[in-house]
C-alpha cells in the first residue's frame, strides 16, 4: 500500500501581476521527501516542473493560497505567488511542457 502524498507547495515569482506574466523565479517544498532526523541537504531533492507563466501552473493543477503579493526593493518590483498542489493527488502534476507536445 502506497503512503498518501502531503500537500506541495510552490512559489512562483513574477513582474507583473497577472496569471500570464512571465515567470522570473521560483522555489518548492516537498514534505513528502521528509526524512526525520537527517540534516537538510542529505534529503532528496525536491523535484518540481518549471513554469513560463503561473496559468500554466494553475492548469496543472496548482491551487492559489491568496492573491499574489506585491515587493518591491528601490526601483524594482515583482510579485510572488504562493500555491499548492492537494494532499493526495496522485503522483503530482504533469509538467506543462510533456502536456504540450
Amino acid at each position: 500500500m502506497t503512503p498518501p502524498t502531503k500537500q506541495k507547495v510552490l512559489t512562483l515569482t513574477t513582474e507583473g501581476s497577472g496569471l500570464r506574466s512571465e515567470v522570473i523565479g521560483w522555489g518548492g517544498e516537498d514534505p513528502n521527501l521528509y526524512v526525520p532526523y537527517k540534516p537538510i541537504g542529505m534529503t532528496p531533492g525536491c523535484e518540481l516542473p518549471q513554469y513560463d507563466t503561473v496559468l500554466q501552473a494553475m492548469a496543472d493543477g496548482w491551487h492559489l493560497l491568496a492573491p499574489p503579493e506585491e515587493l518591491s526593493e528601490k526601483l524594482s518590483r515583482w510579485w510572488m505567488w504562493w500555491l499548492v498542489m492537494p494532499a493526495g493527488e496522485p503522483g503530482g502534476p504533469t509538467p506543462y511542457s510533456e502536456r504540450t507536445r
